[in-house]
C-alpha cells in the first residue's frame, strides 16, 4: 500500500513537524502547503499532543499512530503524511518482526 502511494505521489514525509501552539489554523497553514483539503491520513507519534489537539476539528484529516495504523485507513486516504520520526519507528518495528 505504501509503495503504491509513493508511486502515485501521494505519500509525503515531513521532517521536524512541530506546532508552537495547538491551533487548527496553524496546522492547516502548514498542511495546505503540502496537500489539498482532501481525505488524508497523518501518521504521527502519540506524543505529539499539540498536533492531535489542533487537528481534532479537521474532518478530512485522520490521525494515526505508526504502531496502530491499518491498511483500511491508508487505502481510503487520498494522501498520506508521515513524520520522519514515525518512518524510523516503523522501520524499527518491521525489523523486529523479521
Amino acid at each position: 500500500m505504501l509503495s503504491q502511494k509513493i508511486a502515485d505521489g501521494k505519500l509525503f514525509v515531513i521532517e521536524n513537524f512541530d506546532l508552537t501552539e495547538s491551533k487548527t489554523k496553524e496546522l492547516l497553514t502548514i498542511i495546505n502547503k503540502i496537500i489539498k483539503s482532501e481525505k488524508s491520513a497523518f501518521v504521527i507519534n502519540d506524543k505529539d499532543k499539540n498536533i492531535l489537539r489542533a487537528g481534532k476539528n479537521v474532518a478530512w484529516l485522520n490521525f494515526l499512530s505508526g504502531s496502530r495504523m491499518n491498511i483500511c485507513d491508508l487505502y481510503y486516504s487520498n494522501n498520506i503524511l508521515i513524520t520522519e520520526e514515525e518512518i524510523k519507528n516503523l522501520n524499527d518495528l518491521l525489523l523486529k518482526i523479521k
